[in-house]
């Protein structure tokens, strides 16, 4: 068997930095350390409308503005293993600090999640799940970007130099 990846746990995530997002890995190795419902199929209440009963691993996002857009496309490889992916807030409470998640019927293979701005500043989990419980590998491209336009300060100085 595959050794667990180094971000197995919200403790050892990896950080995905301000920019593109092209990630690839396996869950073959990891473990099932995070389950949206636990024992249950069907979870209305959770934040993809399913548990996520499969092996995960995941991502640390350090937001600086709540004005900080996530656009995340996940596949995984066999598509039968029906990705599920989500953000969190507190590892300890995935279920009740689920900000966003997707999770689309079996049939489906890639998983959209946007999140279109942030609750606040602060760090957030992105967990890359999965229903099935054997573990597949798994493609993640997308962006995390701070919808923020900069604007030039107009000074003084800065008005005389446009018309000289």
């Amino acid at each position: 068997m595959p050794i667990a990846p180094a971000n197995d746990l919200c403790a050892d995530a990896i950080t995905i930095p301000y920019g593109s997002i092209n990630v690839t890995g396996s869950t073959l190795g990891a473990h099932d350390d995070y389950d949206l419902c636990p024992g249950t199929p069907s979870c209305l209440a959770s934040c993809t409308g399913f548990n996520s009963p499969g092996r995960d691993v995941v991502y640390r996002i350090d937001v600086v503005s709540p004005v900080t857009r996530l656009r995340v496309d996940y596949h995984l490889e066999p598509a039968s293993v029906d990705a599920s992916i989500y953000v969190v807030t507190d590892c300890s409470n995935i279920a009740g600090s689920c900000i966003a998640g997707q999770d689309s019927d079996l049939g489906s293979p890639n998983e959209h999640l946007t999140v279109e701005r942030f609750l606040a500043v602060g760090t957030y989990y992105l967990i890359l799940d999965a229903f099935n419980p054997g573990g597949a590998t798994w493609t993640m491209s997308g962006s995390l970007e701070d919808l923020i336009t900069p604007t030039v300060a107009t000074t003084w100085g800065r008005l005389k130099t446009i018309y000289r």
